[in-house]
């Protein structure tokens, strides 16, 4: 039993885990930006209307 057979195979599988991870961290930075964005967009808007 060669550990090398399996390697790539599990570089792979564990490289698209990490990967997935990434971007579903990314999407939350994404998400959090837009909704403090949102916010503030709201704030300033009330303060004008006062």
């Amino acid at each position: 039993m060669e550990p090398l057979q399996y390697s790539p195979w599990l570089c792979a599988k564990t490289w698209k885990h990490v990967r997935t991870s990434f971007s579903l961290i990314e999407n939350q930075a994404t998400i959090q930006a837009a909704q403090k964005r949102t916010v503030e967009e709201w704030v300033a808007q009330n303060k004008s209307m006062y």
